[in-house]
């Protein structure tokens, strides 16, 4: 079905099937120093709601290289919690929608793109925005 649908709509393209990849089939060149398991939301916020501990991503560790591609920035962060900013944080308020998207400081625009275009198909969104978040204090799990 693929080569049929490449085929129809890029018959004379210089890419070829075998060069196509799927989400997740291919690494984008970026690196990461966490080397465990892929992690599991449902299973990492469960196991932290009974520990009654806060979860801590041991793949984006709240320290200032996780912010900078290589090394130390310029800047120093100080990393909170969203109830150590607003006294009751929604996650989302309203549904989601592209505008809400801001890019402020960050320079990232291709990913803020990314964000954005999810958030027009629920169903996408849905997988990677898990839709039973809450900063309820009996549901929040730091994640």
């Amino acid at each position: 079905m693929f080569q049929q649908l490449f085929n129809t709509f890029m018959p004379n393209s210089r890419i070829y099937p075998r060069d196509v990849f799927f989400l997740g089939e291919r690494r984008s060149g970026l690196t990461s120093n966490y080397s465990g398991p892929p992690q599991d939301y449902a299973k990492l916020k469960e196991k932290c709601l009974l520990e009654g501990q806060l979860f801590d991503d041991p793949a984006f560790p709240a320290i200032d290289q996780s912010y900078y591609l290589h090394g130390r920035g310029s800047r120093k962060f100080k990393w909170l919690r969203p109830n150590q900013i607003v006294n009751h944080p929604k996650f989302i308020s309203h549904g989601a929608a592209r505008f809400d998207v801001n890019q402020g400081e960050l320079g990232n625009c291709w990913f803020l793109a990314a964000v954005a275009n999810l958030t027009m198909n629920e169903k996408y969104f849905d997988r990677v925005v898990p839709p039973d978040q809450s900063f309820d204090r009996n549901d929040y799990a730091g994640e």
